[in-house]
C-alpha cells in the first residue's frame, strides 16, 4: 500500500481529481489545500502544473511515475480528466488559458475516439477491424494519435499485485474507464461552453464582457511557431502590420504549410479585456477559413489552438496549436 500512495502522489491523475474536488467542494479557484506530499496547492495551481506537461508533451497528459514521465505517450484518462479541469476553469471561473486548454484536449477527444469504420490504429503501424470497439476513445497515444501502450515503472508491477487478472489479452485499446471519463469531460464541456445537455440546476455559462470594457492592446507585430498536432510538424508563422481599433483587430498573418505553401493573408478579429483573441484567415481565395482562438500571457506572448473551418463555421479538419512572442516594441494604435 505504501508503494502504491508514493506512487499515487507523482500522477497528474491525481492532481486534477484532487483539484476537481476541492472545486467542486467550496467554489473557490484560489482554495488553498495541501496534496498528499503537504505540498500546498489551489485549483489553479494545480492547473498550471499540468498545463506545463501538457505543453512539454504536447499531446496531452502523460503517465508518471516518481522517477518521471513518459512524454511521448499521452493517457487519455488523465488527459481528459485534465479537460474536465479546465473546462471548470475556463467556462466556470472565467480563466482564460483554462478555455484555450479545454478545447484543445476536446479536440483531441475526437482524433484518438474510434471512427464509424471502426478500426483501431496501432502506433507501430498496424491496424485491426473491431466493431466493438466503435465510439471508445484510446487508453493511451503517440503523436500520430495512434494508440500507443504507456506504462512507466511500478505501474506494471502494481497491476499485477493489487488487480484482478486482464479477462482478455488481446488486442485492447480502450476500457470502461477511459470511455465514460472521457464521454463525461464531452458532457461536461458541451455544457460549460454551449450551454447544451446541462442538467437541471447547472449553472449557465458565463456572459460575456460588458460594453465598456477595454481591451489589451497588441504588439505591432509577432513571430512564432504552429504545431501541426496530427502531422507532428513544427512550422514558422508571424502576425505583422496589425491595427487595433478598440476590440477589432487586423492584420497578416505569415508562414509556411506543412505542404510547402507560403502563406501571406490577411487576417481579421478581435481581443477582449480578458486578453482573449480569435481572429480567422481566409485561405484559397476564401474556399478555407482558418480559426485561430488564444490569449495574452503574462510576459506578451500570444498562445493558443486553431483548426480550419467547415461550412457550418464548426472546426473540422486541420489542427493545431500555436505561439508567438512580441518582436517590435509600441502597442497598436
Amino acid at each position: 500500500m505504501a508503494t502504491y500512495v508514493a506512487i499515487s502522489q507523482s500522477d497528474p491523475l491525481t492532481t486534477s481529481i484532487q483539484a476537481m474536488h476541492i472545486l467542486n467542494k467550496y467554489g473557490d479557484p484560489e482554495r488553498s489545500y495541501l496534496d498528499g506530499g503537504n505540498l500546498q496547492f489551489t485549483p489553479i495551481g494545480a492547473a498550471t502544473e499540468l498545463e506545463q506537461k501538457f505543453n512539454q508533451s504536447r499531446i496531452g497528459i502523460p503517465m508518471c511515475s516518481p522517477i518521471g514521465c513518459n512524454y511521448d505517450i499521452a493517457s487519455g484518462i488523465r488527459t481528459f480528466s485534465f479537460g474536465a479541469l479546465e473546462t471548470r476553469l475556463g467556462y466556470g471561473y472565467d480563466r482564460q488559458i483554462s478555455r484555450d486548454y479545454a478545447d484543445t484536449v476536446a479536440r483531441l477527444a475526437l482524433e484518438v475516439q474510434i471512427g464509424d469504420d471502426q478500426t483501431l490504429l496501432m502506433a507501430d503501424g498496424g491496424t485491426f477491424y473491431w466493431p466493438a470497439q466503435k465510439g471508445a476513445f484510446y487508453l493511451s497515444w503517440d503523436a500520430s494519435m495512434r494508440y500507443a501502450k504507456s506504462e512507466p515503472f511500478g505501474y506494471g508491477y502494481l497491476n499485477e499485485l493489487l488487480n484482478m487478472p486482464d479477462e482478455y489479452r488481446g488486442v485492447l485499446v480502450s476500457d470502461m474507464e477511459t470511455t465514460l471519463d472521457t464521454y463525461a469531460f464531452l458532457v461536461l464541456y458541451r455544457c460549460k461552453k454551449y450551454d447544451i445537455g446541462c442538467a437541471v440546476g447547472v449553472p449557465k455559462p458565463l456572459i460575456a464582457l460588458s460594453s465598456g470594457t477595454n481591451p489589451v492592446h497588441l504588439a505591432r507585430a509577432y513571430s512564432g511557431t504552429l504545431y501541426n498536432m496530427v502531422l507532428d510538424v513544427t512550422t514558422h508563422m508571424s502576425l505583422s502590420r496589425i491595427q487595433q481599433a478598440q476590440s477589432d483587430l487586423l492584420g497578416y498573418i505569415t508562414g509556411v504549410q506543412v505542404n510547402g505553401r507560403q502563406v501571406n493573408d490577411p487576417f481579421s478579429g478581435m481581443i477582449d479585456a480578458h486578453e482573449h483573441i480569435q481572429f480567422t484567415v481566409a485561405e484559397y481565395a476564401g474556399q478555407m477559413m482558418l480559426s485561430f482562438d488564444g490569449s495574452v500571457q503574462s510576459n506578451g506572448t500570444l498562445a493558443g489552438n486553431y483548426c480550419s473551418l467547415d461550412q457550418q463555421g464548426q472546426c473540422a479538419g486541420e489542427y493545431a496549436v500555436w505561439s508567438v512572442v512580441p518582436v517590435a516594441t509600441g502597442a497598436s494604435r
